[in-house]
């Protein structure tokens, strides 16, 4: 089973190695929502290192974009494959099409955040030629269970990361502060009547909120034992030795090394101000497919 973690520093790969992993995910500041973000300097030597480690590179690309970008944005995938990065994770269809245009050799893996929410979804999917998917975050697990039997060996599922609540190309924190700069760490939304703290972050070309982290620590046994192509490791907002440590302690409970409980206190212990949510705690919300 492929195993894709994120890190945003290059020291970190010989330890993500250790951990048997088998993908890393990185950022650049501009065509993703990642708070890090790497040059294409560093993408190119992170990549480099990374293959000589024999882990495969897939760089994130999780933003909409708009007509005017699309000239950027085939350079830079030209320039990926150029440095021979393995694959992409996108959530806007245009990037398959501009890797098909061009005649690159990148893996074209589809993570929208709530539009996979059914058997017929995915199946569409493999037939129009997308190497890979990442199941809704927003479905109860057992659904997820039946569209991962329906289409074996094909999806990814998310394990661990902050669950995205809203993508907005508004500047609600510069509006706010009447100020025109990136707010990339440190701000949170809180509601009046509840003492949750959601991570805000706001780059130039949009805002995103965040609500709990996903952990899936009760159900690693039965979902490991799933006909998944691979599993999902992102921690966007988070520091490297989170990640890490999120990875290591899911390995743990699932060799029966460390039990549930000890593994999500020492999450806890490592990022304070999260709020963790299981994945089989996940129901059914009102999802509007756009």
């Amino acid at each position: 089973m492929e195993i894709i973690v994120s890190l945003n520093k290059k020291e970190n790969l010989l330890p993500l190695q250790q951990l048997k992993a088998t993908h890393v995910l990185i950022s650049d500041g501009y065509f993703s929502s990642g708070t890090a973000s790497l040059n294409r300097n560093e993408m190119t030597d992170f990549i480099a290192e990374a293959h000589r480690l024999n882990l495969k590179v897939l760089v994130r690309l999780d933003r909409l974009y708009d007509e005017s970008e699309l000239n950027d944005l085939q350079e830079y995938l030209v320039f990926l494959n150029d440095r021979k990065a393995d694959g992409l994770l996108f959530s806007d269809v245009g990037v398959k099409m501009l890797v098909e245009q061009n005649h690159l050799e990148l893996e074209t893996l589809y993570a929208p955040e709530t539009l996979l929410t059914n058997s017929y979804d995915v199946t569409a999917l493999k037939e129009d030629g997308f190497m890979g998917c990442v199941v809704s975050k927003d479905i109860p697990l057992q659904d997820s269970y039946q569209i991962i039997r329906d289409n074996p060996d094909y999806c990814y599922l998310r394990l661990f990361g902050p669950v995205l609540l809203s993508y907005s190309k508004r500047h609600f924190i510069s509006l706010y502060l009447d100020e025109e700069r990136e707010h990339r760490d440190g701000y949170y939304l809180q509601e009046e009547t509840r003492d949750l703290l959601m991570p805000m972050v706001e780059k130039e070309k949009g805002s995103w909120l965040y609500g709990n982290c996903l952990q899936s620590l009760d159900k690693i046994k039965e979902i490991y034992q799933l006909p998944l192509r691979g599993v999902l490791f992102d921690g966007i907002i988070y520091d490297d030795e989170f990640v890490l440590t999120a990875l290591r302690v899911h390995q743990q409970v699932l060799n029966d090394e460390i039990t549930v409980s000890a593994a999500l206190r020492q999450l806890e212990e490592l990022e304070r101000k999260a709020a963790f949510t299981s994945i089989s705690e996940i129901r059914k919300t009102s999802l509007n497919k756009e």
